[in-house]
């Protein structure tokens, strides 16, 4: 679903319940469920504007449902963390949605995610994956390699119809002129803990946080624009002062995201009004495109062969420009068998090639 503009405008609007009379029954024709859903905000939006009574009630239906499985998962989490700490395991930080429903939301089940993020250290990997196995947890089916992708998956079914994933990262992001952005060790550094955890558990600074999120917007979603993202921006900046924003700005310029960040700003300002010094997107916006790769990523809706080529561009010498180009047209065998449903290895790569230069002018979500 593209998202047009008056659609941003009138559902961050009800969000904050700017420019709507409370006494006017909203459109249902032009506020549904799946648009809500959609932009991840059904738990936010403003519950004492009249909708329309069929979507107020299946929203008031979903309240419930949502407190009861955040009280799952978060139960789950806990006893996660505990077995991490029991393991000697405490370099890690969770962040994105996990991270900033416990510490931006009013109530953590407001912030939707699909998975919780945490971010490790790659030679630690085995050791978690240990812990993983031992709480009952699967590693998912996915693709791996060197420069191909940076994280793996563990799942748990927790009831019937409640699954708790958590992704786990050793690079911020796949995203090649990204993935340098930040270490674990930096954002333990600067990290805070979480009552709500026990203080078993890391999350990134705030200002982290919202260089994070900056560069998760346009480096994972280049085709897709989500009001809870800005949010997300929204609520992270809103937290700021002034000194917050001197370091936010300089850290931005050295981690060559001036230009993404200065995108999220200008799109929560627009959408949420979100309160910033004046001067903050100026300052942003003075770092030329050409000493920041990631700026390519400005352009939305981009096809697949230019992320490709913008991937490359960021990889430093000729001989792991070709890695990660044969880790590309080859995944491991075991993957691309199953992931082709056939025995045959050679069938399994024609397909992977045929779909691969049929996808590359597809625009990537």
């Amino acid at each position: 679903m593209r998202p047009t503009p008056q659609d941003l405008t009138d559902l961050a609007n009800l969000m904050h319940n700017t420019g709507v009379d409370k006494n006017q029954e909203i459109d249902h024709s032009n506020i549904t469920l799946e648009k809500l859903d959609y932009h991840g905000i059904s738990a936010l939006i403003n519950q004492n504007a009249l909708f329309d009574k069929t979507l107020k009630t299946e929203l008031s239906k979903r309240k419930p449902l949502l407190v009861a499985n955040e009280v799952l998962k978060h139960k789950e989490l806990l006893s996660l963390f505990k077995a991490f700490q029991t393991a000697g395991l405490d370099k890690y930080v969770i962040f994105k949605g996990t991270a900033l429903a416990y510490s931006c939301y009013e109530k953590p089940w407001q912030r939707p995610r699909s998975d919780t993020d945490i971010f490790i250290s790659k030679e630690e990997l085995d050791l978690f994956a240990s812990v993983f196995e031992r709480q009952g947890y699967q590693k998912l089916f996915a693709t791996s390699g060197e420069y191909i992708s940076y994280q793996t998956t563990f799942g748990k079914h927790l009831t019937p119809n409640s699954t708790l994933n958590l992704d786990v990262h050793w690079r911020i992001s796949n995203r090649q002129c990204l993935t340098h952005a930040f270490s674990i060790d930096e954002l333990l550094l600067g990290g805070t803990t979480l009552d709500s955890f026990a203080h078993t558990a890391v999350i990134p600074s705030t200002i982290n946080s919202l260089l994070i999120c900056c560069l998760h917007r346009l480096g994972h979603h280049n085709n897709e624009e989500r009001l809870a993202w800005l949010y997300d921006i929204h609520l992270l900046a809103s937290g700021l002062g002034d000194t917050d924003w001197a370091t936010f700005i300089a850290s931005a310029r050295d981690k060559k995201l001036a230009r993404l960040c200065a995108d999220g700003l200008t799109c929560s300002v627009e959408y949420f009004h979100t309160n910033i010094p004046d001067d903050t997107v100026a300052k942003l916006n003075a770092s030329p495109l050409t000493d920041e790769p990631s700026s390519a990523l400005l352009k939305r809706g981009l096809p697949a062969w230019k992320l490709l080529l913008i991937d490359l561009k960021a990889i430093s010498t000729y001989k792991n420009k070709l890695k990660f180009l044969f880790e590309m047209a080859f995944p491991p065998p075991s993957y691309i068998l199953k992931k082709m449903n056939t025995n045959s290895l050679l069938k399994a790569y024609m397909v992977r090639a045929w779909q691969g230069i049929i996808g590359l002018n597809k625009t990537k979500k």
